[in-house]
């Protein structure tokens, strides 16, 4: 959340009177365990289901992280791979340095 592109980018989208940018977030500790009691990802503002966005957007900073982004959507309870995804699934996209660098390892992801 300390990137400023990214602040940039979140004013700019929810100045828009149609557009709801939320954050959303890991939750702490083992995701496995999350996985197994069913919580979500953790929103900020609006109580919603991560999945019930139309376009979920990432931004990665180090590649280590990736492992966080299919985290993320296994507990969103979205399929981690594009080809297994729905069309009336979110849009996922992703930015930051790390996808810059090195997109190839989440090619069939996004």
């Amino acid at each position: 959340m300390s990137n400023l592109g990214f602040q940039i980018i979140y004013r700019q989208l929810n100045r828009s009177a149609d557009v709801v940018c939320e954050r959303a977030f890991l939750p702490d500790g083992n995701i496995v365990k999350h996985q197994e009691y069913g919580r979500k990802p953790l929103l900020l503002r609006v109580p919603s289901a991560l999945n019930s966005f139309h376009v979920i957007a990432f931004s990665v900073s180090f590649e280590t992280d990736y492992l966080n982004i299919l985290a993320m959507l296994k507990l969103a309870r979205l399929a981690p791979l594009r080809t297994e995804r729905s069309t009336a699934a979110p849009l996922i996209i992703g930015g930051g340095v790390a996808f810059f660098l090195n997109p190839e390892p989440l090619a069939d992801n996004l």
